[in-house]
């Protein structure tokens, strides 16, 4: 697999990291090869940026999925026996800003497959559940989604309904689970369902036996290439050695699941600053008003620098979530306000970048449109802004007391 990235790494062209650069600094927050880097440029340049409209209406293409695989995208973090890239936190987190400042959908997907249902697998399933699963995730035959949300079980994700009721040596999951992202497509799930004794596990599931049923694609506001969806379970079959029993508990698993998933989730933002702010300061240099470039006035420049501040803040913030991971001391409160600090920053930078356009900002002629839409998911997905205040407020009432 790694040959294959470094195969494309010699034959792309020279790319400028959009999301570690900015017109002043460049940051070399990553061990990946930038040649690494460069290849992926390469491959958004090529065969995700001409195709974003058509992704925007129909939804990103299985094609590319297969595309991604063969670069070793999907299988950053997974270990090599498996034919994965074998590297870190970080490192993905590096992919997620670079492949989110072209196309923040791709992003998002690319999360759920590769982080949320992957490397769950991954870090808690054993080695036969890796085995059977990891390798046709990791070249992009198949596709990924994590189950959690449900229809009166979003915010409070521990009041889910699906049962996993177990007979003749198996389970069978009833349920329903949505706001699924690659719901409509993915063949592979790991779905969390409360068992006889009320206690709460992840399985994994085969989304394409036919006791599962997949809702169209939710029309959404914005992250429209990334497919939503609903899906139901009428007694769906789930043998024994498909449960995840980790050393602790599946309630413990989805809990620190969560925080990590905030973390990660935190690179999507990053990248549509990175790009905002860019485009910015490129459409402020080039265009004139009253003979006078938007650049030179004075209100312009407040907003590219508050632009600049919050993408680096969100970036420091971002890189001590990854120090205290490694010095396994990420608590609550700092994992949700690294999300927290850096959704708000791309809704904020995506709206001042809108301004700066004035009305062709309001059309879909310019990217920034598409930026501004796709942020606003980061004030509600993988936890409101709302809860990820709560979590922090009680996290602190708790130390406090």
């Amino acid at each position: 697999m790694q040959s294959s990235i470094f195969y494309l790494c010699l034959q792309s062209t020279q790319c400028v990291n959009i999301v570690f650069m900015t017109t002043t600094q460049t940051h070399h927050d990553t061990n990946i090869d930038p040649l690494i880097l460069d290849a992926l440029h390469a491959f958004l340049e090529k065969n995700i940026k001409p195709h974003i409209t058509d992704f925007e209406q129909n939804g990103i293409h299985r094609e590319t999925w297969l595309q991604m695989g063969h670069m070793g995208l999907l299988g950053i973090q997974a270990p090599a026996v498996y034919g994965g890239l074998a590297l870190d936190y970080q490192d993905l987190a590096t992919i997620l800003a670079t492949v989110s400042s072209t196309y923040p959908s791709l992003g998002l997907s690319l999360i759920a497959h590769s982080h949320l249902c992957m490397h769950l697998i991954q870090a808690h399933g054993n080695k036969k559940q890796c085995l059977a699963w990891l390798p046709q995730l990791i070249t992009g035959k198949s596709i990924g989604a994590i189950g959690i949300s449900e229809p009166n079980a979003g915010s409070d994700a521990l009041a889910m309904q699906t049962k996993a009721i177990f007979k003749d040596n198996q389970y069978y999951i009833h349920g329903e689970k949505t706001w699924i992202t690659n719901g409509p497509d993915a063949d592979v799930g790991v779905i969390y369902a409360k068992d006889a004794g009320g206690n709460i596990n992840p399985y994994i599931v085969d989304l394409n036996h036919p006791n599962v049923t997949k809702s169209a694609p939710f029309d959404k506001l914005g992250m429209r290439g990334s497919k939503t969806g609903s899906l139901y379970f009428d007694g769906v079959p789930v043998e024994q050695h498909n449960k995840i029993t980790a050393s602790c508990s599946g309630k413990a698993i989805l809990m620190q699941s969560l925080n990590l998933e905030r973390v990660m989730l935190s690179a999507g933002p990053i990248g549509i600053q990175a790009a905002c702010l860019q485009h910015a300061l490129s459409y402020a240099h080039e265009r004139k008003q009253f003979k006078t470039r938007l650049i030179d006035f004075q209100l312009i420049q407040q907003k590219i620098a508050n632009m600049y501040t919050r993408l680096e803040s969100s970036r420091a913030m971002l890189k001590e979530a990854f120090r205290r991971l490694d010095a396994q001391n990420l608590d609550n409160a700092y994992a949700a306000s690294v999300y927290l600090h850096c959704g708000q920053s791309a809704v904020k930078t995506s709206n001042d970048a809108l301004q700066i356009f004035g009305g062709n900002g309001y059309t879909s002629d310019y990217p920034v449109e598409m930026f501004y839409r796709d942020a606003k998911l980061s004030d509600i997905g993988g936890g409101t802004n709302e809860i990820r205040q709560l979590v922090i407020a009680k996290s602190l009432m708790k130390d406090f007391s």
